[in-house]
Order: C-alpha cells, then structure tokens, then sequence
C-alpha cells in the first residue's frame, strides 16, 4: 500500500506546487487524473492481494490490503486543496490537519486494539487518520476541488514530463528504504517483522519528520523565486545549511 500511494496523485502534487500558475481549469483537470489513478490503482491492489498473502505467508493479509485501499480513495479528494494551500504558504492550516489527523488516528487505533480487534485497530486507525486530514484540508481550502472529466490530461499535458521524474525518484527511493522489510518479511514471523518494522520507523522519525517540514515548505517558496535568481541561491542556500546542521 506504501509504495502504490506514492502513485496516488501521479506525482502531480509536486508538479502543481512548482507549476507558474494554477489556475480552475488545471485543478479540476489534475484532481480528475489522481482520482483516475488512485481508482486503478484500487482495481490492482484488490487483485495483487492474494499474492502478497502468498509471498508474505498472511491470508488475512488479502481483506486488510483491500480495505486499505480506502486510504487512496479518500485522500485524492484532499490532493489538489492541499496544493492550493501550499501555493498560498498557509501551512498553518496544513499543520493543523496533520496534528488533528495524527491524535485521531493514534486514538482509533488505542481504542480498538484494546478492544481486541488486532491488526484491524492499525487498518481503521490509518483510515480515520486520512479521512480527518482530508476533511480538514479541504475544510482549511475553503471548498473541494471537483474533476473534470472533459479531456482531464489536456490543461495538465506541461507538467506529466516533471511528474515523471517525481515519480522515478520517489519509486527508487522507496525500495532503498524498503526492500529490508520485503526480503525479511520471508524469513521472520510477521510479529518480528513487525518488532524490526516499528524500530526501525521510530530510528528514522526525526530526520523524516524535520525533512517533510523542511520539503513541504521549501518547495513552494523556491518555485515563487524562480524569477529573483540571487534571492532564489541565497534561500537555497539557506535551506542546505539548515538541514546539514540538523543533520
């Protein structure tokens, strides 16, 4: 489900965000192409589950992928919004509803695994988490971006070829931090997979967490200095200082 979400809005969320301008009949083209996307990538993920709980050794493995599946229904409503709300620089709003998001997920997830429904509480934890962020950003935006479906790919043919080599680099970078947990996932028991999945999850949460603030911010202010370029090196700068002392 990782991996299929990075397809989820096509890599158009980036390209949006960098794009000159946005205007009505680009948004409601790219919220047509997420939600064509995300609707294959549903259809694909409802047959491939059968062979993921072979490989993994897990049939429950089959219904909880195909309930996940909700997760890119539900978020591809929010995609376009939160672009718009990046372009503006209100990432208050963005804060917000990832915070919100965040305790709501974390509370469905306690509650329902205290009353013993397993990996169930995580699967209805992580849908309630996207349903709160979405509702909230689209809330935040000030309404929903609807899609539309008179020739989608025509307003948005400029941005497939960015969107491209978003999506190479986040494919190549998932499998670097993820094929560990695919190639153990056949020799360890799913409750040791888990162990090592979660450990290694909470290893990498400050640098994750510092660069999606830093990616999510950086972004679009860059994009609006593409015409100052001595003000656009100097932020860039600015930014590269910022992590390395992080780091």
């Amino acid at each position: 489900i990782g991996f299929v979400a990075l397809f989820g809005e096509v890599g158009l969320g980036i390209a949006l965000a960098q794009a000159e301008k946005l205007d009505e009949a680009t948004a409601r083209a790219a919220s047509a192409a997420i939600l064509i996307c995300n609707v294959v990538m549903v259809g694909a993920i409802a047959l491939l589950a059968p062979f993921a709980a072979r490989w993994f050794a897990e049939p429950d493995l089959i219904d909880v992928m195909r309930v996940l599946t909700l997760e890119l229904l539900i978020s591809s409503v929010g995609a376009v919004p939160q672009v718009q709300l990046e372009r503006q620089l209100r990432f208050r709003p963005l804060s917000i509803a990832a915070i919100w998001a965040g305790i709501s997920g974390a509370l469905t997830t306690l509650t329902l695994a205290l009353a013993g429904l397993g990996a169930w509480a995580l699967v209805l934890g992580a849908l309630t988490r996207t349903l709160v962020r979405t509702v909230l950003i689209v809330a935040f935006n000030g309404r929903i971006v609807w899609p539309s479906l008179r020739r989608p790919p025509a307003p948005i043919t400029g941005l497939i070829r960015f969107s491209g080599h978003v999506l190479a680099a986040r494919t190549l970078w998932y499998w670097y931090g993820q094929s560990d947990q695919v190639i153990l996932g056949r020799v360890l028991q799913a409750s040791m997979l888990g162990f090592y999945s979660v450990a290694a999850q909470l290893a990498a949460l400050p640098a994750n967490k510092i660069m999606e603030a830093v990616n999510r911010v950086a972004l679009p202010i860059l994009a609006k200095l593409r015409d100052d370029p001595f003000e656009l090196r100097s932020t860039h700068e600015r930014l590269v200082r910022l992590v390395a002392t992080y780091g």
